[in-house]
């Protein structure tokens, strides 16, 4: 579309600190690619989740993104923090693309809207991170 202007979707990564974070390295190597369809802002961090500095950090870098992306590993449905990062998102209204290793079947994560499962491979990365159109002011 000629004249409009676009960019590259801005995530917040959110995986199982445990057991996905080899997963969680390949994806940011993925977004530092020259033709990288995305951008990494922050990922999930340390942290109780019930602690009030926890859930304003990853509150504010939740609301600093277009999209929230769930690494579905093997255990990730199982993750309290997990689970948290993903209310976060839904509750400051933000898409979340889950997505799953190609020969995999992992649990995603329950949801009740913006529900999306992608397999990691490039057809599917493409409709994951679709770019944001600027409109001009």
């Amino acid at each position: 579309m000629a004249g409009m202007n676009y960019r590259k979707p801005i995530v917040f990564i959110s995986y199982d600190m445990e057991k996905d974070s080899d997963l969680k390295d390949a994806l940011i190597a993925e977004a530092e690619k020259r033709d990288s369809l995305f951008q990494v802002h922050s990922t999930s961090i340390n942290g109780d989740i019930t602690d009030s500095r926890w859930l304003l950090k990853t509150r504010e870098d939740i609301n600093a993104v277009d999209k929230v992306v769930v690494i579905l590993g093997s255990k990730a449905a199982y993750s309290l923090k997990v689970a948290r990062e993903v209310d976060l998102g839904m509750e400051c209204n933000k898409p979340i693309a889950q997505l799953r290793i190609q020969g995999t079947d992992p649990n995603p994560m329950p949801m009740l809207k913006w529900n999306y499962v992608y397999i990691w491979e490039e057809k599917a990365l493409i409709q994951a991170f679709r770019p944001i159109e600027l409109l001009d002011h």
